[in-house]
């Protein structure tokens, strides 16, 4: 019996565009192609070790002005980063408020510091409505490493079997299946409702 859902962040309940960010870094760069070339993989890749917590904003920012070439301020920097961040989806709220009263829910987002101040502020509202939000850097975890799946479990008290883990990575997913969950892969073309269907 299904009685927790699991949710992503971006992509999910929160409109992104990842290549806004490399489209942004390469206006900064001497260098841009090597940014405009970055596949989807690609990005993901940039603020691993940020995304656990393990890299401090100097250093991520370091990384990129020597990585990609780039001559920009922190601030400059920072806002490159925060263009992939779009906005609530329009309907987010609404639904996670609808299921409140039959499943327990839980909020599992890999993030960064940057993201989480521009981001968080302009959320509240959903935020408040989970009973569990875990953000990667806060853990030194992130997905789709099986040992954040087990802490959400722990943090919410579920079962793995009776949770479903909603993303729109693939490989995320995987990590949540390793580990017994049920799975609903979110894509573009989907609603927040279709996710009560496949239930």
């Amino acid at each position: 019996m299904i009685d927790t859902l699991i949710f992503d962040f971006g992509g999910v309940l929160y409109d992104i565009d990842y290549f806004a960010a490399t489209r942004a870094f390469a206006n900064l760069s001497l260098n841009p192609y090597k940014l405009l070339q970055l596949d989807r993989a690609g990005i993901f890749n940039l603020p691993s070790e940020f995304e656990k917590g393990n890299a401090e904003e100097d250093d991520f920012r370091n990384y990129l002005r020597k990585e990609y070439e780039i001559i920009a301020s922190d601030e400059e920097l920072d806002k490159a980063w925060n263009a992939m961040l779009l906005g609530l989806k329009d309907d987010a709220v609404s639904f996670v408020n609808s299921i409140n009263n039959s499943y327990k829910t839980a909020l599992l987002s890999n993030t960064n510091s940057i993201h989480y101040r521009k981001f968080f502020p302009e959320t509240e509202e959903l935020m408040s409505l989970f009973d569990i939000k875990i953000f990667s850097y806060m853990t030194g975890m992130r997905k789709p490493d099986v040992e954040i799946y087990d802490y959400t479990l722990k943090k919410i008290g579920s079962d793995a079997e009776n949770c479903i883990f909603i993303d729109d990575s693939i490989i995320n997913l995987e990590g949540a299946k390793a580990i017994g969950m049920r799975t609903f892969l979110f894509e573009p073309s989907h609603n927040l409702s279709d996710i009560l269907h496949s239930i």
